[in-house]
């Protein structure tokens, strides 16, 4: 069974009275004969004009799977056509999370983790150019469904590790 990435519902808030909310109808993002699953989705931070937003996710095909990425620069309206490969080699690489951290109008930067194998890898965005896939974690322990979010410094990574959260 063949699965595509659709945004389900998306809430618009109306400023002016914080009371009102739209619904909008479910927009299919992803196409073709690929299994795309797990989305991950990144929207801008500040200022809200810069509307450039990512959708990172699963790729399965016959012979492992993908990290992928998508791209939108009008609100989600409309999807870039192209596919981003983050992972060039069809391992067993899964479960992407996504985070946008501001560092200023002119220094925006992404990172995208996910698990690869037994281990955490991840990929750096900044000026506009996405860095090499770098392990996060190496070692004996499993490490699974890794998760990132903005901090102060920088970005913050959990997972789960022999049935305990680490970060």
């Amino acid at each position: 069974m063949k699965s595509s990435i659709i945004i389900t519902a998306t809430l618009l808030c109306w400023i002016s009275s914080f009371s009102q909310f739209q619904q909008t109808p479910p927009q299919q993002i992803t196409t073709g004969n690929e299994e795309d699953t797990q989305p991950a989705f990144v929207n801008s931070q500040f200022p809200t004009w810069l509307n450039e937003e990512w959708l990172a996710f699963t790729r399965f095909n016959f012979i492992g799977s993908n990290i992928c990425l998508k791209h939108t620069s009008d609100f989600a309206r409309t999807w870039e056509d192209t596919v981003y490969y983050m992972t060039d080699d069809s391992a067993s690489n899964v479960y992407p999370s996504l985070a946008r951290s501001n560092f200023g109008y002119y220094d925006q930067r992404m990172m995208l983790v996910w698990q690869r194998f037994t281990d955490i890898y991840y990929r750096y965005y900044r000026d506009s150019i996405w860095g090499p896939m770098r392990p996060l974690t190496y070692g004996p322990h499993v490490k699974v469904h890794p998760d990132i979010a903005p901090r102060d410094s920088g970005f913050g990574c959990v997972w789960e590790q022999n049935g305990e959260i680490a970060f």
